[in-house]
């Protein structure tokens, strides 16, 4: 029996308000869909297509936030709330939570996809941050600007474009961070006492949001939405399939949150695509592992800068494996054309708007 999110998916493909039927034709997605599809590394010198950027955006329809009344954003006021889940993303509040701690969009670092060399440029970072009492800043450089920037966009579309259409009385609620328990014994022994190694490490995550009123459609058991705006080199274009370094920040989400599904949105002016992640709690429970044994490592301050032993770093390599299966297992459940991708205003550029219209 087909998965009813599979078959949502498909009937996704041929629905559209033909409020942008120009973008698609346009110049402009042509030559970036098309370039960034022959080659998903563009060349560090190739820069002209940037210049299409905003000729491309501008041509998407805007929405105002009470355009799509499905998202549900986290109050934006002074007083930090008691509960880290309801501190909206980037708040003094949320920034505190997250201090000690090794978050969702860093595990892949610290399992080693990026090699030794990654690991041991995080084990540093995270270090310095144990020693200041602070939490490891959000990503910097344009690819992570630009997903910043656009990350409502892509949850607009999402919803506008293939959720609420195929479950209309869905929610996609905004969300803080979820600390995620771990095995501070030890050796992850059953039994001993806590590692005082691991004092003040923790793990967690920050979910882009959290769907409700979706049983028809996934099932029980709840589901979240991880946002990802491929920049490539400059050439914005959904990706076409889940890589395996991005499963350990959708399993610990899953994890933190008790949810079972994620969905992985790619999202650019060009199209987005929609896949269907399930919750593997055997690759959860190693993860969160070879999280703590990371976070032992940094903690030992080993000579010569941060190390594993053999055991260890086959440890590792084998939750990469993992990894790459559960990747292929996703499925691709919805393709949303450019002509109904979306970008959500800022309460702030809808204020300029009407100010400037009257």
């Amino acid at each position: 029996m087909q998965h009813p999110s599979r078959q949502a998916g498909r009937s996704a493909r041929v629905l559209g308000s033909g409020a942008a039927r120009s973008l698609s034709g346009s110049g402009a997605a042509r030559s970036l869909s098309g370039g960034a599809n022959r080659s998903r590394r563009a060349p560090p010198d190739d820069e002209p297509h940037l210049a299409l950027l905003p000729e491309l955006l501008s041509l998407l329809p805007r929405l105002r936030p009470q355009d799509v009344p499905a998202l549900r954003p986290l109050p934006r006021h002074a007083g930090a709330p008691a509960d880290p889940r309801l501190c909206w993303q980037g708040s003094d509040a949320w920034l505190r939570e997250r201090r000690g701690c090794l978050t969702a969009s860093s595990f892949a670092s610290a399992l080693g996809f990026y090699g030794l060399r990654g690991q041991r440029s995080l084990g540093r970072d995270f270090a310095a941050q144990l020693e200041t009492g602070a939490a490891l800043p959000p990503g910097q450089g344009p690819g992570c600007t630009w997903g910043q920037l656009h990350e409502r966009s892509a949850l607009a579309t999402y919803a506008v474009s293939w959720l609420l259409p195929a479950c209309p009385g869905a929610e996609l609620l905004e969300t803080g961070f979820w600390p995620i328990e771990q095995d501070e014994r030890p050796g992850g022994d059953a039994a001993g006492a806590p590692d005082p190694a691991l004092e003040g490490f923790g793990l967690g995550a920050s979910p882009d949001a959290l769907l409700e009123g979706i049983d028809s459609l996934c099932g029980p058991g709840g589901a979240l939405v991880e946002v990802k705006c491929p920049w490539v080199g400059g050439q914005p274009v959904a990706a076409e399939r889940v890589l395996p370094r991005q499963m350990p920040q959708m399993q610990g989400a899953l994890r933190a949150t008790g949810r079972s599904i994620c969905h992985l949105l790619s999202w650019s002016p060009t199209g987005a695509n929609v896949f269907h992640v399930e919750l593997d709690e055997g690759f959860a429970d190693e993860m969160v592992g070879c999280l703590t044994l990371f976070g032992r490592a940094v903690a030992a301050r080993r000579p010569g800068g941060l190390s594993f032993t053999p055991a260890e770093a086959h440890r590792f390599s084998e939750l990469r494996q993992w990894a790459a299966v559960l990747a292929e297992r996703a499925d691709l459940v919805g393709v949303i054309p450019p002509e109904h991708c979306f970008t959500l205003l800022a309460d702030d550029d809808h204020e300029r708007e009407r100010a400037a219209a009257s």
